[in-house]
């Protein structure tokens, strides 16, 4: 009994602290900012949400198509957002590399290459968005050096395909190398980087008409900034990239004219669209129905390459 007095004491004592923090940091003037607010902003940046999580679902069904992976839309959406609850808790969001906890037996080697396929995907938009954004603030002399630099990596990129379809001997963790890249050379790689870009687009969307629901500004504001925060969201030094993200909009949107409390604001308020809501959905699936890992599970994904075992039909 005394040992769950001592349980329920600590607990509240711990809540008890968390709220007279959030309290104090969480000023007047930041909660003043809710005086003003938009609410027809704030409904475009719910369904500009909304529209993003659907074509993210799309683009991850249709990539593990793409070898058969998925048995149907509904597993894959299962797996994206059972990862959006593991990377919220996670530093730098490596929970979302979780997906292939969710598939069945079998295939979730393959899962795993193709989630990291997916994130590079994802990684090459956001990259490209922020070299362009520097035309917006940065000395124009240095986004051309940068632009040049990204488009410099075109050709490379191209030589370096070609390198890789050849077989080689030696050593082995080239062999390796050229067996992950045979098992996704045949990803059409135009159409899954306009469905980034397309994601991205629409992220961007949320983030502008959330900054526009709490203070009137431009486009450029929202294209400017939200690369950078993305970035600053995926660095592992924070659970679920809060706080750096948060601090990074404080010093970005100020540039525009933009108060500090606003973009605190602005930032937490897309985290909880675009990362908290979906993690909340995976959450309560997982619940519902948790993945079925055996003993020992990791194991079976040494080898990404492997083809999958279980290669059946989608669902209809």
């Amino acid at each position: 009994m005394k040992t769950k007095l001592w349980r329920r004491l600590r607990n509240m004592l711990a809540v008890a602290l968390v709220g007279w923090l959030a309290w104090r940091l969480y000023d007047r003037e930041l909660w003043g900012t809710w005086g003003h607010v938009k609410a027809a902003w704030l409904i475009c940046a719910m369904a500009s949400t909304a529209v993003m999580l659907g074509l993210r679902c799309a683009k991850w069904h249709w990539l593990l198509m793409e070898d058969q992976l998925s048995q149907g839309r509904c597993e894959s959406a299962r797996s994206l957002f059972g990862a959006y609850a593991l990377a919220s808790v996670t530093p730098g969001r490596l929970g979302d590399f979780g997906r292939c906890m969710f598939m069945g037996e079998g295939r979730r080697a393959r899962a795993l290459l193709f989630t990291l396929v997916d994130k590079l995907f994802d990684l090459w938009a956001v990259a490209s968005l922020a070299v362009a954004s520097l035309f917006l603030f940065a000395p124009v002399g240095v986004a051309v050096a940068v632009m040049a630099g990204w488009i410099a990596l075109i050709p490379v990129s191209v030589r370096a395909k070609g390198w890789m379809r050849r077989d080689t001997n030696s050593p082995k963790w080239l062999r390796r190398l050229h067996e992950i890249w045979s098992a996704v050379e045949q990803i059409p790689v135009r159409r899954f980087a306009v469905l980034a870009a397309g994601v991205c687009v629409l992220d961007m969307f949320t983030l502008f008409c959330l900054i526009h629901a709490f203070h009137s500004v431009h486009f450029r504001v929202a294209f400017a900034t939200y690369p950078w925060l993305v970035i600053a969201g995926s660095l592992p030094i924070s659970l679920g990239g809060v706080g750096p993200r948060e601090g990074l909009s404080a010093l970005l949107l100020p540039l525009f004219s933009i108060p500090a409390a606003v973009a605190v604001n602005v930032s937490l308020v897309f985290f909880a669209l675009t990362a908290l809501v979906p993690a909340v959905l995976g959450a309560g699936w997982m619940a519902v129905n948790p993945p079925a890992l055996g003993h020992r599970w990791w194991s079976a994904l040494r080898n990404p390459a492997s083809a999958p075992v279980e290669n059946q039909a989608p669902a209809a």
